[in-house]
């Protein structure tokens, strides 16, 4: 604790106030989830300048710019794995189901029936 000696002399009960103290204090952002997870990654020195200078030529921190590019990539691999990929095959035979649909079958035609009279199958 500071004291002052002379003629306004009050003893001070609370510390003086340093440059770190009168930073003011960001706000909480309500409009942004809670940021809990974490990963770690390991680079090479090469690495390492190589996604810095990326970050820096999109204008971005290199946590931003990280985060931004894996999430992307993730997405594009989640993405791809959910498309159908059909060999030769397999697109010849969805075709010809197209063309030369099969006859609708006895509870096909029922159902149709069912739902053109409005009446709800059992189920559904």
């Amino acid at each position: 604790m500071a004291t002052r000696t002379g003629k306004n002399s009050k003893s001070r009960t609370r510390p003086r106030k340093t440059a770190a103290s009168k930073t003011p204090r960001r706000k909480a952002r309500r409009d942004r989830p809670v940021k809990s997870g974490r990963v770690e990654v390991r680079l090479t020195i090469e690495q390492k300048r190589i996604v810095e200078q990326a970050s820096i030529i999109r204008g971005m921190t290199v946590s931003s710019f990280v985060t931004n590019s894996v999430l992307e990539d993730a997405r594009a691999t989640i993405e791809e794995e959910r498309e159908i990929k059909l060999d030769a095959e397999d697109s010849r035979r969805v075709a010809e189901a197209f063309i030369n649909p099969p006859a609708p079958t006895k509870t096909a035609v029922e159902a149709a029936k069912d739902y053109l009279a409005g009446r709800l199958r059992p189920g559904f």
